[in-house]
């Protein structure tokens, strides 16, 4: 019977670590793009994010955020507020940024102070 119960608290053990390591994912991506928006003015953006998610959760984060023009105060200490599937938002002053972190997602900001809807700077 101990060495049952053995067995079995190793196997369980052995799953667990498995099943943890298994749900970790890491994704990055690095772009640079420029334009002018209606209303703001130019912007230049050269961003670089890796983020790694273990369970849903951000379980470490890389970031490289240089914008330029009316995005001039959003950087690398700027608030991370949240995420979705596909990029990590951060708040500056009143500006949210929405970085990807997934190919194809695509760069994109909303003004709070104007209840803005999310526009699209650009994709990469």
């Amino acid at each position: 019977m101990k060495k049952l119960l053995c067995v079995l608290a190793v196997f369980a053990a052995i799953v667990v670590t498995v099943a943890g390591t298994a749900q970790a994912k890491s994704y990055r991506v690095v772009g640079k793009c420029k334009g002018d928006v209606a209303g703001y003015g130019w912007f230049e953006a050269d961003t670089d994010l890796e983020v790694e998610f273990d369970d849903g959760e951000i379980e470490r984060e890389y970031s490289y955020l240089y914008f330029y023009g009316f995005l001039t105060e959003v950087d690398n200490q700027s608030a991370r507020i949240t995420w979705d599937d596909k990029h990590v938002i951060y708040r500056e002053g009143r500006y949210d940024v929405a970085v990807p972190y997934s190919a194809g997602a695509g760069l994109w900001f909303k003004d709070n102070s104007r209840k803005n809807r999310w526009i699209k700077l650009c994709d990469y």
